[in-house]
């Protein structure tokens, strides 16, 4: 009988170390019968999903995937792609259902969850690692928001109902070929998804454990959130991170806005346990999380990031037109909020475009009103 072991995510539950470990492992998975496929060299098929959809966020199997499992020579085969958990659509599913069974007799679905919350936050500081907004899937669900928390829209709602898309995979697949698992250290097998992954499909093989896709510190992700949604170039962008100096502290929201946040998709997370038959539960702790939260820049380290700024080692005909414009509309979106940083900034403006007469004007009267 051949088994198709198909690990969907979620995002953010170790995905990226375990698909590092099984593609290492390639040729020893075969030596015991196992086989591992991926579409690239960090063991992650991710790229099989396609996102569609202007207004909201749809998603859909790319018709490749059907190549992709013909590829496959033995009876157990294993494949892991965190972008399938963003299916949520009954129709696509039962396709992909329907695809695999094609080349297998049996499929069993690996699921690790982790707290929303939790999740959230983690994935809002991989969306901090982009340039340019919306390039990655993180950055599309999450924004750049200045805040540690993304903003629950529709589209991110839709992808942290565990409930409800866990129930379209178990109506579709049958719930005896789903598989569970909670993404905390308390609930994994040696507390790591290297060690839990194996025992659970009952491969005869261990993985040694890989830490891999570790997240940002806490000004790299705050000054990108801030350049990103203020629309600066991304050659600005990576050039003033490249000389941030990192620490060990993250971002963090406060304990009440953790609690406020998870508090949307805890009934449901209750539910859908009891439904699933699963005695585990998340951890319901909130004392990781401060009582205040540090997502705010200090005056010092707004002005050191203005500092980075204007020494960029650029001459003013380095920079295009447009870039410069999203320089001096980054200062007009501030004046109303903060005087000061908005001044500094139209100061950075005028000394790429030291003619400008409205950057001028502006600078004059940001004086005048800063006397």
């Amino acid at each position: 009988m051949r088994t198709l072991y198909l690990h969907i995510g979620f995002h953010k539950t170790g995905s990226s170390s375990l698909q590092l470990a099984l593609y290492n492992n390639r040729s020893n998975l075969l030596d015991v019968g196992w086989e591992f496929l991926s579409l690239d060299k960090l063991g992650n098929s991710s790229s099989f999903i396609k996102i569609k959809g202007s207004e909201s966020m749809e998603y859909e199997v790319s018709s490749d995937f059907d190549g992709f499992l013909g590829k496959s020579t033995q009876d157990n085969v294993i494949i892991s792609g965190e972008h399938f958990s963003l299916l949520n659509n009954e129709e696509e599913i039962s396709k992909l259902k329907e695809t695999i069974l094609c080349y297998f007799d049996k499929v069993v679905i690996i699921v690790y969850l982790r707290r929303q919350d939790k999740l959230a936050l983690s994935f809002k500081q991989q969306a901090a690692k982009c340039s340019v907004p919306k390039l990655m899937l993180s950055s599309c669900l999450c924004g750049h928001s200045a805040s540690a928390l993304p903003e629950l829209t529709d589209d991110l709602k839709k992808y942290l109902d565990f409930e409800s898309k866990i129930k379209i995979w178990c109506n579709i697949f049958g719930k005896e070929s789903v598989s569970l698992r909670l993404f905390e250290k308390n609930n994994l097998i040696d507390g790591d998804i290297c060690s839990d992954f194996p025992r659970i499909i009952n491969l005869p093989y261990s993985l040694e454990s890989i830490r891999v896709n570790e997240g940002v510190s806490r000004l790299y992700s705050l000054c990108s959130h801030l350049l990103i949604n203020l629309d600066y170039p991304s050659v600005i962008v990576d050039k003033v991170r490249s000389k941030i100096n990192r620490d060990s502290r993250k971002v963090m929201p406060s304990k009440k806005e953790a609690q406020e946040f998870y508090s949307v998709f805890e009934n449901k997370n209750h539910t859908l346990f009891d439904w699933f038959g699963l005695e585990q539960s998340f951890d319901g702790s909130f004392e990781d999380y401060p009582d205040e939260s540090n997502y705010k820049f200090t005056e010092e380290e707004f002005n050191s990031i203005l500092g980075i700024i204007s020494t960029l080692s650029y001459k003013a005909d380095c920079l295009t037109e447009k870039e410069i414009d999203i320089v001096r509309d980054s200062a007009l979106l501030l004046e109303k909020v903060d005087l000061k940083k908005a001044n500094s900034l139209m100061l950075i403006a005028n000394r790429f475009r030291p003619h400008g007469g409205f950057i001028r004007e502006k600078i004059e009267y940001y004086k005048s009103l800063l006397k």
